[in-house]
């Protein structure tokens, strides 16, 4: 109790970028969803589809909680570079915004280095989940845990840490410590389309019926999904060796079957490579490269994606057409979300999803 809450007027900042969005139907359900959760006694937990405006929601329910700073979590660094692009360009320019994770340091633009002794001291902090984790594990910075305790916490994409073993229940622990606080004073909010309601009731607690609410999708597009199944051992009718055009993404589950099936077909598409194992600099150039070719309104220099796993969360960009690995239903979602994410497109959106003669045989 004895450390000193900073003012400062993020909320007011807040309150007047909402100012800027269109008064419709979509800004009034999420507005009304923002106060369900503003208003919960509990843990609360905001589940949305793909492009029904989460990220906006969030800073909504920071607002009327009367947040003076906010850590915002995510599980890898791309989602924290796709969050920190849109809350500095899109939404809040004026307010000190800090990504801080192993690999990028730095306040309100990419060009802006932190500060050593400024780390940690955002307004909003776009983090990743190790970095909160190391102050407690290593025990250097144990003190780093009460700015946590003290601040407005949104776990976003908090889904993907329920597959990874031991995350699982460090998330657990983190969350556990927010709930120590008093009740309707939690200060934590958990974000994702994919909420996976037996680990929130088993393992969090969470009382489904009262603490989710769920932002329905002003999406009118329509879906298909077709599976192709191949053998991985041929290159002939491969489809990750086929070339696409019209803004096409190709989601691999390895860096390596994206780098291949872009080496291959280089000289016939006019498409980018982007997946997580670039040096740093690299991951930030091809980064804006992407964000700014399939964003809304985007440049659309390149037809085509051919990346790993990360485009598949957070990633405010679309496409008209996927082709994707086959991967657990959650990542299917996560992926889907990206596909036609503006709901613009007149005809069906068709998601492909490759399936390995292995499979079929039950390998």
């Amino acid at each position: 109790e004895g450390q000193e809450e900073i003012e400062t007027n993020i909320s007011e900042q807040i309150r007047d970028s909402l100012k800027l969005f269109p008064d419709s139907e979509q800004t009034k359900k999420q507005a009304e969803v923002a106060k369900q959760l503003s208003k919960g006694r509990d843990v609360t937990v905001l589940s949305g589809a793909a492009g029904c405006g989460k990220t906006k929601i969030a800073l909504e329910w920071a607002m009327l909680n009367k947040a003076k700073k906010i850590i915002w979590v995510c599980p890898r660094v791309q989602v924290c570079q796709g969050i920190f692009e849109e809350l500095t360009t899109s939404y809040l320019p004026d307010t000190n915004i800090e990504i801080y994770t192993g690999v990028f340091k730095f306040t309100n633009s990419w060009d802006k280095l932190t500060d050593e002794d400024e780390f940690f001291s955002g307004d909003i902090i776009v983090t990743t989940i190790d970095q909160i984790l190391n102050s407690i594990t290593t025990h250097t910075k144990v003190d780093s845990l009460i700015p946590f305790i003290q601040a407005h916490v949104i776990f976003d994409e908090y889904h993907e840490y329920i597959n990874m073993e031991i995350f699982n229940l460090l998330f657990a622990e983190l969350v556990a410590n927010k709930n120590m606080r008093k009740q309707y004073d939690k200060r934590v909010l958990l974000v994702s389309a994919t909420p996976h309601y037996t680990y929130l009731e088993n393992v969090l607690g969470v009382e489904v019926e009262h603490d989710v609410v769920e932002m329905p999708s002003f999406n009118k597009s329509k879906y298909k999904i077709n599976f192709i199944e191949y053998d991985e051992t041929i290159k002939e009718n491969n489809p990750f060796f086929e070339s696409f055009d019209n803004s096409t993404f190709i989601i691999s589950n390895t860096a390596k079957t994206a780098q291949l099936g872009f080496l291959y077909k280089k000289d016939v598409e006019n498409s980018v490579l982007f997946h997580s194992k670039f040096k740093r600099s690299d991951k930030k150039l091809w980064f804006s490269e992407v964000y700014e070719s399939f964003k809304k309104n985007g440049t659309k220099r390149y037809d085509v994606l051919r990346s790993g796993p990360i485009v598949q969360a957070s990633l405010n960009i679309s496409c008209d057409r996927m082709l994707s690995e086959m991967s657990n239903p959650e990542n299917i979602l996560q992926r889907l979300g990206r596909l036609d994410r503006f709901g613009e497109n007149e005809e069906i959106n068709l998601l492909e999803i490759a399936i390995t003669e292995d499979t079929k045989r039950g390998k």
